[in-house]
């Protein structure tokens, strides 16, 4: 079941850069990678360094700690092929607003509940409300 909840506004969060929400008890990095949106789980699963600090390169984030990278769309590990990996979540953009959909992740966290082919967020219009954060940088 959808449940879009607004996270953050469209301009809050610039190109190649992120921004940590806390929604609902969870704490979801928004990332902007050429003006497509977004929104994974915060922590890093080997050293629990914020990914909103991360460095994005297009669809991969590199933790900024241990430097454990991750698909965004999918929060699918690269760096261990066993690896844990993160929940990622549906995003939309309605105007100015970014939304995520807490009702459903699009990626498991355990590898072995993952299913061969592509899942990726996508940026839709729609409506909902709005949490804040803070915006952290990713280089």
């Amino acid at each position: 079941m959808e449940r879009f909840i607004e996270v953050a506004n469209v301009g809050e969060v610039k190109r190649g850069r992120g921004k940590v929400v806390f929604v609902e008890g969870l704490s979801i990095a928004v990332l902007n990678s050429d003006g497509a949106f977004y929104t994974i789980e915060d922590s890093c699963p080997f050293d629990g360094a914020s990914l909103s600090d991360g460095f994005l390169n297009g669809s991969v984030i590199k933790c900024p700690g241990d430097k454990a990278r991750f698909v965004v769309p999918t929060g699918e590990c690269l760096s261990q092929p066993e690896g844990k990996h993160l929940r990622s979540y549906r995003v939309r953009v309605d105007k100015e607003d970014v939304l995520v959909d807490l009702g459903q992740s699009l990626a498991p966290r355990s590898e072995k509940e993952i299913e061969v082919g592509s899942r990726s967020s996508s940026v839709i219009r729609s409506a909902g409300r709005r949490s804040e954060g803070s915006t952290k940088a990713l280089n």
